[in-house]
């Protein structure tokens, strides 16, 4: 049997993620994946369920739907208390996978709904279906940031997923509907981008299967994935000033750029860091810049630093006065 393609046995197909691809959504983006085309939304509620109510902390769910065309011939619409059993578990399964990554303390008593629509399937419509709900829930949660009403950006890591099986005795990654039907085990890996697996899925169709397959597969699965967070990449710029007369964060989100990377692809991030950013209320709750020395930190998140620096504020305290922007202009170019 031949790839679809002419793939290799480890190479994902093509893959595309278009933010912003609905009008009204919070955050939404189209998913592209081979034949497979998912559209993914995400909705902030303020509001959570009766069981978060009074705790402070938020929550996330999702929702999994396909459309009647998506598949060769007409399915029945789900809805109207229609949900199937895959699609019940395809749903939460997405839920989990993006609670894992999210701080919910720092969301606060807000709920985010993922809506996942498959438009056109051809095999991994979950796997697509987390990818991208992961880039819709960042692109909805970031201008809450930006209008301070939320602290911090409340996610620790990125998530994505990918297909595996054992294809004609060949480990496959990435499977398209024809190879998943062909295939003798299949399995689907949830992780995040530091390689922690948050999920695993494995079902041998024609019987039981060695459990010395399973490393492969996995080592298969998180190579795959590298190539998909490279189309979700986040950098995010934080400072922390050391010598400040009153305790600051640690790390205080200063700023972020959302950069799709093709593989092998570099781009350049730079951030405009104003002055006023560096402000804040001293013991007599005057808004002022105190000299002294700054860290600064770039990473796709707060637990993933990647570079650090730090700077010094000379001269003397230096009252602001005016709107303080918040979060700085990122600008990113391919590097040349």
């Amino acid at each position: 049997m031949t790839r679809s393609g002419g793939r290799q046995d480890h190479e994902l197909r093509p893959l595309a993620i278009t933010s912003h691809y609905l009008d009204f959504a919070e955050g939404s983006c189209l998913v592209t994946w081979g034949r497979t085309r998912v559209l993914c939304a995400a909705s902030v509620l303020e509001e959570v369920p009766p069981f978060r109510r009074g705790t402070g902390g938020g929550w996330v769910t999702a929702e999994y739907a396909m459309l009647p065309r998506s598949t060769g011939t007409r399915q029945v619409r789900e809805g109207h208390g229609r949900v199937r059993g895959r699609s019940q578990e395809i749903q939460r399964l997405i839920g989990r996978s993006l609670r894992a990554v999210v701080d919910l303390k720092s969301l606060g008593e807000r709920t985010v709904v993922l809506d996942c629509d498959v438009l056109q399937a051809d095999g991994g419509t979950r796997s697509a279906a987390i990818t991208g709900a992961f880039v819709a829930l960042c692109l909805a949660l970031e201008p809450l940031c930006r209008q301070e009403i939320l602290e911090v950006l409340p996610v620790k890591d990125q998530v994505a997923a990918v297909s595996v099986g054992l294809v004609g005795g060949k480990l496959w990654l990435d499977l398209d509907y024809q190879e998943d039907f062909e295939a003798q085990v299949d399995a689907n890996f949830v992780a995040t981008g530091r390689g922690e697996l948050v999920e695993v899925q494995a079902a041998g169709e024609e019987g039981p299967f060695p459990q010395k397959l399973l490393p492969d597969m996995l080592d298969l699965a998180l190579a795959g994935l590298s190539g998909i967070f490279r189309r979700q990449e986040e950098a995010q710029l934080y400072v922390h000033d050391r010598e400040a007369t009153i305790t600051r964060p640690v790390q205080e989100l200063a700023g972020f750029c959302r950069i799709h990377l093709n593989p092998g692809e570099t781009q350049t991030v730079s951030f405009g860091l104003g002055i006023s950013q560096l402000a804040f209320y001293n013991a007599d709750m005057e808004f002022v810049v105190e000299p002294g020395n700054v860290d600064v930190m770039v990473g796709s998140s707060s637990e993933d630093i990647r570079l650090r620096g730090e700077f010094e504020i000379t001269g003397d305290v230096l009252k602001i006065t005016g709107p303080r922007p918040f979060l700085s202009e990122a600008k990113h170019r391919p590097k040349a």
